[in-house]
């Protein structure tokens, strides 16, 4: 289990839609989203897909930069 935390959050940012139903958060995330998550406990499973949607989205940002370079 993991306790998620303002830290982890900020080190997993530029959040997508996957991440936040990893977190069990509605999108577009509500105002306020992150007083409901900070705290709150998740499973493993659930952190690593989190911090595997950023990634994911890093690398198609990646290889659709190196199509204009």
């Amino acid at each position: 289990m993991f306790v998620v935390t303002d830290a982890w959050l900020m080190a997993h940012s530029a959040w997508t839609r996957d991440q936040f139903s990893c977190i069990g958060i509605s999108w577009p995330p509500p105002r306020g989203w992150k007083f409901d998550v900070i705290g709150k406990t998740i499973t493993d499973q659930q952190k690593t897909r989190f911090e595997q949607a950023l990634r994911a989205k890093k690398c198609r940002h990646d290889a659709t930069a190196d199509m204009f370079t």
